[in-house]
């Protein structure tokens, strides 16, 4: 810092003028290095109602007394206990009287309380007045509002859609319903299907008896004891057929001789989760079916974490499996599940592309595709 004399001529008087200077940090450095302890302290004072100092310089403690030791806290709080217990109570100065009233008790004058509700009931008489005349202008506008808005144009009613906020649409409809005819009922003949499956038929590839209610236990007994001896039927859907554990117990016993089906659809009966995990089990015997629909019994919505956990753990050893149609309450056992069905899958894609297979034309019989 420089400070310069001037001599302004309008004022003949002398004025100061401070030119900046550069001050480095070095310089900075010398000068408090020349400062003593005492003025350093002074120096480090901060006044605590500066609104230009940080808070965490106003707020600094420095505490000017000597250390009396390790704090013991449990011989502090004896000590504030004694202190506490020996510091009389003040006295008061008047003695607390049960029911004597001290001072004087406001009285409201007669004439405040006819004014009070004289002004209430003109205010009254005013409100009520007021909301007739705003009711007969909400009448008149909404009349005119629906005049208008029954005049209006297209380009009109946009207008208005854009002034109160909502999305203007000429012609609003909604799509039709499909209405779908029903279902033929199913008219499968269950006797002749279980002639045809004892008898073993090369024609039966395919069985569907969904629907079809009041089929007996020994038919059922007769239909699954063919199976197991089948060499031909391929898929067998029986949703909505009333089939119990009792029955469920028989088509364990098929799947465990049966070597050719590959797709079997249970949905919509009255399985209980341990014949699920047994049916799924017992697929292991023969590994020849691929996909098991099992979805919607009636008397087992969720099969409970147990069930669940072992059902993704048996998947391990149904390889052959790659598809479940199973509801699954719990996160991580589905994804297990769905985790183990994907491997079971890859595996499958991985030995079709190692297999190999030759095609022989017969003039007799056909084209026919053999395994090598």
């Amino acid at each position: 810092m420089k400070i310069v004399e001037t001599n302004r001529p309008k004022t003949n008087k002398l004025a100061l003028e401070i030119s900046p200077m550069k001050v480095s940090l070095e310089d900075v450095d010398e000068l408090i290095a020349s400062l003593s302890a005492a003025e350093i302290e002074e120096l480090a004072l901060v006044d605590p109602d500066d609104s230009s100092m940080p808070p965490s310089m106003r707020c600094l403690y420095n505490c000017e007394k000597d250390a009396t030791g390790d704090i013991d806290r449990s011989a502090m709080l004896r000590d504030l206990h004694e202190k506490a217990v020996k510091t009389p109570d003040i006295e008061d100065q008047v003695k607390f009287v049960p029911g004597l009233l001290r001072g004087k008790k406001f009285v409201p004058k007669e004439d405040d309380t006819i004014n009070l509700k004289e002004d209430m009931s003109e205010n009254a008489a005013q409100m009520d007045e007021i909301q007739d005349v705003e009711l007969s202008t909400l009448l008149e506008n909404a009349a005119e509002y629906d005049e208008y808005i029954a005049n209006a144009t297209d380009l009109e009613l946009r207008e208005v859609a854009d002034i109160l906020g909502l999305t203007y649409q000429n012609d609003c409809l909604a799509t039709e319903l499909k209405r779908y005819p029903d279902p033929p009922p199913n008219d499968s003949n269950v006797n002749e299907i279980i002639q045809r499956v004892q008898s073993n038929d090369p024609d039966l590839i395919e069985i569907n008896l969904n629907n079809i209610k009041g089929i007996g236990a020994t038919q059922w007994q007769k239909l699954f004891d063919g199976l197991a001896k089948n060499d031909h039927v391929e898929s067998l859907t029986a949703a909505n057929c009333d089939i119990s554990d009792t029955i469920a117990q028989l088509i364990c016993e098929c799947l465990h001789a049966n070597q050719s089906l590959r797709f079997l659809t249970l949905d919509s009966n009255s399985i209980s989760g341990e014949m699920i995990l047994k049916l799924i089990q017992a697929t292991s015997q023969r590994k020849t079916l691929e996909e098991l629909r099992v979805s919607n019994q009636l008397n087992c919505k969720y099969l409970g974490n147990r069930i669940e956990t072992e059902i993704s753990q048996v998947l391990s050893e149904t390889q052959q499996l790659v598809k479940l149609g199973l509801t699954m309450e719990f996160r991580d056992t589905l994804n297990r599940t769905a985790v183990q069905l994907q491997r079971n899958l890859d595996q499958r894609r991985q030995t079709e592309q190692q297999k190999k297979v030759t095609l022989r034309l017969d003039r007799t019989k056909g084209p026919t595709i053999e395994d090598e």
